[in-house]
């Protein structure tokens, strides 16, 4: 028998299974399994887009210890470990399967590693739909919300504090209440601050004449919430996580702003020479950035010998040859999309899925199986039972051993007809639609990523190597290990552009760089 530990995960949404019942199920499911259950992590009432939670911390860190006895990790469903798909590979892939521990879903049944990959990929790209579903609620609401003079979430700002006010809704026995800002006690050094800077006192200066001991980052941050500090409430200022090339800060005119919405510390006039101050700031400091190399340890030469990144945002083979980075990067980045997003890949993927089930499990025989088991398990307690009150237990000890034996074949063969029927029984359910959509949502992630480590990951997931002949430049050809089409090697299945398949790859892309 295994150990496994279970991962927990409940989030904001009122309609979310309670970490009750997913414990529940999952003692089922490790019972289901041939599991003992070493322990569990859980994160109540966190976000699945977020990486950085307490209890998916602690499950990585019992992950990398030295006396770990559990060989997997049981979960609800595909979306607990994360809501972005690339975030969930890395788990798997990254954290997981190097220290040989598994990743098992309630709402996956087992089934062979090709397959799996299929339906996991066609379950990941519907959790990032409903995330962004979600997503789109969230900012509904944070923005009627400051429409109507509340607070959009996050803490008071130094020298407010928060007061919760009830609305008259009940949501799950508990009173909903809406936050606004009132002053704190000891605003008055926040206050002699900002109109300090406001009369262009230098930041430290005006800090030490005030009293006040922050850090120079946490002064800053006090700065751009002048309009704060002026009585409104401003949302939407900073941009989503993640997003490398975006400024710290969005553009003034995407703020949303409700005026008057708390007591003031300065004066509108005052915040606009605040403001003003880091506009300047920015326009004398804005320096170009270091290019990050996207294809880095991807990109070969056909015969494997790599290119690397240089500082003038160039790829190099040898002193001779370079290519743009940015050229290579974006021509990459478009044609992964375009054959994510192509018809045929999901046509391909879900015949691939439904050709399983043309031959039904031996539902006869899995009846069988369940009979002979439960007769064997009396077997065993009955010969424990003789072996104990015997003088000499060791032939009844022997015959005893043979039963286990016998049973545990018979269970293994059980469960592999059970697990079989599971996964025939959640194919069925996948229509071309999920399978389109999922590949379409993973298309346009790939294509409107900013952040260029996550985008990496994404295409480790997609692409084995990227192959860039020194000689003809203006050829690229991308080599998929997509998991989405895991099960197509050997298949003649291409982009509609090319159809050349590589006997070392699933699929394989050729590009022509543009001039």
């Amino acid at each position: 028998m295994g150990r496994a530990v279970l991962y927990l995960r409940s989030s904001k949404d009122r309609h979310d299974v309670s970490i009750d019942a997913q414990r529940r199920e999952l003692i089922e499911l490790a019972r289901a399994r041939g599991y003992a259950v070493a322990g569990e992590f859980a994160d109540v009432v966190e976000s699945g887009k977020d990486d950085d939670r307490p209890g998916l911390q602690a499950l990585l860190a019992a992950l990398h210890a030295r006396d770990r006895d559990w060989t997997a990790v049981l979960a609800l469903d595909t979306s607990r470990i994360a809501r972005r798909a690339a975030a969930a590979y890395w788990f798997e892939d990254r954290e997981c399967r190097p220290r040989g521990v598994s990743v098992v879903y309630k709402n996956l049944p087992d089934m062979d590693e090709a397959e799996r990959a299929i339906v996991k990929a066609v379950f990941h790209g519907v959790d990032e739909w409903h995330s962004l579903v979600s997503k789109r609620k969230g900012l509904a609401g944070m923005r009627e919300n400051v429409r109507n003079g509340y607070r959009a979430g996050g803490r008071a700002p130094t020298g407010y504090r928060l007061e919760h006010t009830p609305t008259g809704a009940v949501r799950e026995g508990q009173a909903v209440t809406k936050s606004k800002l009132v002053v704190c006690d000891d605003h008055k050094s926040v206050q002699g601050f900002l109109r300090d800077r406001a009369a262009g006192v230098l930041r430290m200066d005006a800090a030490r004449r005030n009293g006040l001991t922050l850090s120079q980052t946490s002064l800053i941050g006090i700065e751009r919430n002048a309009l704060t500090y002026a009585g409104h409430t401003v949302w939407n200022m900073r941009p989503e996580k993640g997003a490398i090339d975006a400024q710290r800060y969005r553009p003034r005119a995407e703020w949303v702003v409700k005026r008057d919405t708390h007591p003031a510390l300065i004066t509108e006039l005052e915040a606009e020479a605040i403001l003003k101050l880091h506009q300047v700031r920015r326009r004398h400091t804005c320096q170009p950035k270091k290019h990050d190399y996207l294809l880095a340890g991807l990109l070969h030469t056909p015969a494997g010998v790599p290119w690397h990144g240089s500082d003038a945002a160039f790829y190099r083979h040898g002193k001779a040859r370079r290519v743009l980075a940015r050229r290579l990067d974006r021509a990459v980045v478009d044609a992964v999309a375009e054959d994510l997003a192509g018809d045929q890949l999901a046509q391909r993927l879900l015949e691939h899925m439904r050709a399983r089930l043309v031959v039904a499990p031996d539902a006869r025989r899995a009846a069988a199986l369940r009979r002979q088991v439960d007769t064997l398990d009396r077997q065993i307690r009955r010969l424990a039972d003789l072996a104990a009150d015997a003088d000499t237990a060791a032939p009844l000890l022997r015959t005893m051993g043979e039963k286990e034996r016998e049973r545990e074949a018979a269970q293994d063969e059980l469960q592999a007809l059970e697990r079989e029927a599971g996964a025939q029984k959640a194919l069925r359910t996948i229509t071309i639609d999920q399978v389109r959509h999922a590949l379409r949502s993973l298309a346009v992630d790939v294509a409107s990523r900013k952040d260029v480590p996550g985008l990496r990951d994404q295409l480790l997931q997609l692409v084995s190597r990227v192959e860039l002949d020194p000689d003809r430049a203006e050829d690229v050809a991308i080599h998929y290990r997509m998991p989405a089409i895991g099960g197509f090697t050997g298949v003649e299945l291409a982009s509609p552009q090319r159809r050349e398949l590589d006997p070392g790859s699933f699929l394989v892309r050729r590009v022509k760089l543009a001039a």
